[in-house]
């Protein structure tokens, strides 16, 4: 195997266990405050705005690059991989951004 196809299967086994880890806190999560006052806050996401920009201008660069460059062909994945990984990340510090 290639260096590049090592680095994918790693960072994929990563993120998926920060998947797992976060889908089995968050299902936890809600079915401990399943009716509660505090489920029914309305969240306010405004201050996730400039990430979720930053986020999809990366994701249309890599896809523009892909017919470019060979090398935009192997990034796709590890931006897949990072997104997720990122996004599971949030829901550890979620409670952190609640108002």
């Amino acid at each position: 195997m290639d260096t590049i196809t090592i680095i994918t299967v790693v960072c994929s086994i990563l993120a998926a266990l920060v998947f797992l880890a976060v889908y089995v806190r968050g299902f936890s999560r809600s079915i401990a405050e399943h009716g509660s006052e505090s489920s029914k806050k309305i969240d306010g996401d405004k201050h996730f705005l400039v990430p979720i920009c930053i986020a999809v201008a990366a994701s249309g660069l890599v896809i523009m690059l892909l017919g470019v460059s060979p090398l935009a062909i192997s990034l796709a994945p590890l931006l897949l991989i990072a997104s997720a990984a990122v996004i599971g990340g949030f829901f550890f510090v979620e409670s952190r951004f609640d108002v």
